[in-house]
């Protein structure tokens, strides 16, 4: 009886395995069905600032700037008035971690304000700070002085969590012209820099181009962005964005050394290579392959459709004309023997646009990580917070696909990291944009 009863314990153990494994084995044909679409198919700042009290002698301004009655600057403030904003749009700026030594003076804007530190919102964009009175400095980009884009942000005007209403700092920043000057100055060491603005725009909101003023940039420049135009109250959004970018001018920054660019040589397998473009736009005719293929598709994420380059087709024909930085490449190798891509490397971050078919649906994104080797998948999709779905990566030799879902058992997920170059299928649930830090 007692032999008997092990034998039914020992089968039960045996067939609840079998049930997992079952089980185990349908999620992983059903996460293979969700797969993405296949071509084959379409043929250093201190962070605490200075004390109130502290006697401060900042560096004199150069010559060039025109003088100004700095009592005349009457927008903005610090962050004594405590968190007073809310929405999907605002983070945290307010407390001591937030705090930086800056101060930032706009005379043709009135503005003079403290610099807060702010971060990304839930779905990885860039938030704006929680209090009106400040100026947000996107503290994961360059600092000032630095080369690179400092990225700032402000509001024009508010209402607060109690339904008050009232002008922000940037209330006059549509003031600005190009000659125009941006001030910073260290409440702690005194130091002065001085940035000239070289234009003052106003974009719609959802601009394609608007992407471009956030990019990293070689120069010591700052971008300021604030809304305005019509406020439309079903979406709590205004129409357009004012958006002010400046150069360094005082002090001048030193010459950087120059760097040779870094040559990726990427070997191509015979059949599909699913390749992350990690260099400068070129014309999908001028591709640098050496060997041939037989034929190229990029993929529009808005319109859920290939675009296409056949060698040798009339130009009419090809609706792929070129292949952008950040674009994951589709590529068929015919010769047995394969191929070779070489591209100059980019090895700046960078920021990478995401969308979703114009129905509003979830959708795929073809693109690129331009980031570190080894990354972690889930360190690398964290800023997209709750936009982020699945993730696709294309084996060349195996010609068949590792995934990874934020929500999928970690046995499930056969994707774990993220090298440089990586072309991949990334699924979003609404528009937004994905920091990849430089490699």
């Amino acid at each position: 009886m007692i032999r008997a009863a092990r034998r039914e314990a020992t089968f039960g153990r045996t067939c609840l395995w079998a049930l997992l494994l079952l089980i185990l084995a349908v999620a992983a044909l059903l996460w293979q069905a969700a797969s993405p679409p296949s071509p084959a198919a379409a043929a250093d700042v201190g962070p605490v600032a200075a004390p109130a009290d502290a006697a401060i002698t900042y560096d004199p301004l150069p010559d060039f700037v025109p003088a100004f009655d700095e009592d005349s600057l009457t927008l903005g403030g610090n962050d004594s008035r405590g968190s007073m904003l809310r929405s999907h749009t605002i983070v945290a700026s307010t407390g001591p971690e937030h705090r930086t030594n800056w101060e930032l003076l706009i005379p043709a804007a009135q503005v003079k304000a403290d610099v807060a530190r702010t971060g990304l919102t839930d779905v990885g964009a860039l938030g704006a700070p929680d209090n009106p009175d400040v100026i947000g400095w996107w503290g994961e980009g360059p600092a000032f002085y630095q080369r690179g884009n400092v990225l700032l942000s402000g509001h024009r005007d508010y209402t607060d969590t109690e339904g008050n209403t009232g002008i922000g700092v940037n209330w006059k920043l549509d003031n600005t012209r190009p000659g125009d000057f941006i001030i910073v100055r260290d409440k702690r060491s005194g130091d002065v820099y001085v940035y000239e603005i070289t234009e003052s725009i106003s974009l719609p909101w959802d601009a394609p181009d608007g992407l471009d003023y956030l990019q990293p940039s070689s120069e010591p420049i700052l971008t300021l962005i604030t809304c305005e135009g019509s406020f439309d109250h079903n979406e709590h959004n205004y129409s357009q964005r004012r958006i002010v970018v400046a150069t360094l001018v005082h002090p001048l920054p030193t010459v950087p050394v120059p760097v040779e660019p870094a040559i990726r040589h990427v070997s191509l397998e015979p059949g599909w290579n699913l390749v992350g473009w990690t260099q400068a736009a070129v014309a999908s005719s001028a591709l640098p392959v050496a060997g041939s293929f037989l034929s190229l598709f990029t993929w529009d994420a808005v319109g859920e459709a290939f675009r296409s380059y056949w060698p040798g087709v009339p130009s009419a024909l090809n609706t792929a004309t070129e292949v952008r930085l950040g674009d994951g490449v589709w590529l068929y190798v015919a010769a047995p023997q394969g191929a070779v891509l070489e591209l100059q490397e980019h090895l700046g971050g960078r920021w990478v646009p995401l969308q979703r078919p114009s129905d509003g649906h979830s959708g795929f994104n073809l693109v690129t990580w331009t980031g570190p080797d080894g990354t972690p998948i889930p360190v690398a999709v964290s800023s997209l917070g709750g936009a982020f779905a699945d993730l696709y990566i294309w084996n060349a030799g195996a010609q068949r696909f590792s995934s990874y879902h934020a929500g999928r058992p970690a046995l499930l997920n056969t994707a774990t990291v993220l090298n440089h170059g990586d072309a991949l299928w990334l699924k979003v649930s609404q528009p937004t944009f994905w920091w990849q830090p430089p490699p």
